[in-house]
């Protein structure tokens, strides 16, 4: 049950994360709002291939509320990025104590190597705002260089980029949190620090969107996780699919807003029209 609460409220913390990035971007909503887009959002990510079914979703969403297209993808993409670079972030504090706990020196040098890799994709997409003025007549790279204007302004911003950062950061924690307890609670002998160590490496891997709900790519980065500190493959793929299914019951009230879409979206078009009312 602990671990039931904690998870679900992971859904107020990504509203944090993403009405910053919002912001950012000169489209703020209310947190209510937010709030019931993040939780369909979520549930249709259970649904479809990895984190790119609850995108869509909330992208196609924040499109009918009046979002231009080109911010509506993306904003919905610069906050995925801001999660992913604040588990990054996650895996740097956590990595000195990567080489006192694992003995696998191959380990201990695959880790930097896909933090570098990781970091070097971010640091790479925000220079495409440089792209030299002949090259900007084309739509695609028009776009492109806005999204890396936004992804720039993001992860630089000391007032809202930086909120998004830590809410992002915070919200790993917590997921590993969760996963300490749904270990403690299976009778798997593992410490918080362990866990704190393990875990978001593990999600790391899961990201990779050719699963439905991270399903199956998820047990395996597990299992070769927690096989680094004698877990059995039994109890790490355990834990894993007790994730999963945690996950899976903390959506199921975004999957009731869903079916109450109607009064939903008729709600967020008024709020819309208050908030346009507002700044004309």
């Amino acid at each position: 049950m602990v671990a039931l609460i904690i998870l679900f409220s992971l859904s107020l913390l990504s509203t944090i994360r993403w009405l910053n990035v919002l912001k950012i971007v000169a489209f703020p909503l209310k947190f209510t709002t937010a709030w019931t887009l993040m939780l369909v959002s979520g549930f249709f990510t259970q649904a479809l291939p990895s984190s790119l079914g609850g995108d869509i979703i909330r992208m196609t969403q924040v499109f009918r509320i009046g979002m231009p297209t080109d911010i509506a993808i993306s904003n919905v993409v610069i906050d995925r990025l801001t999660s992913f670079a604040s588990l990054l972030l996650l895996v740097v504090i956590t990595l000195p104590n990567l080489f006192f706990l694992v003995g696998d020196t191959l380990t201990w040098w695959m880790t930097p190597f896909f933090l570098g890799v990781g970091s070097t994709t971010l640091y790479l997409l925000t220079l495409f705002k440089h792209v030299p003025e002949q090259a900007r007549k084309s739509p695609l790279l028009a776009g492109l260089i806005n999204f890396s204007k936004h992804l720039s302004a993001v992860l630089s911003n000391r007032r809202w980029g930086w909120r998004a950062i830590l809410a992002g950061l915070l919200i790993h924690i917590l997921r590993v949190v969760a996963i300490w307890v749904m270990a403690t609670g299976l009778n798997i002998h593992v410490g918080l620090l362990d866990c704190m160590v393990l875990v978001p490496l593990a999600l790391l891997v899961a990201m990779i969107p050719i699963s439905i709900g991270g399903w199956g790519i998820r047990e395996g980065a597990f299992l070769g996780a927690f096989s680094l500190i004698g877990v059995a493959p039994g109890a790490a793929v355990a834990l894993s699919v007790t994730f999963g299914l945690s996950t899976l019951v903390t959506s199921i009230p975004g999957g009731l807003i869903w079916l109450l879409s109607t009064d939903i979206r008729q709600s967020i078009n008024t709020d819309w029209d208050q908030r346009r009312e507002e700044t004309t």
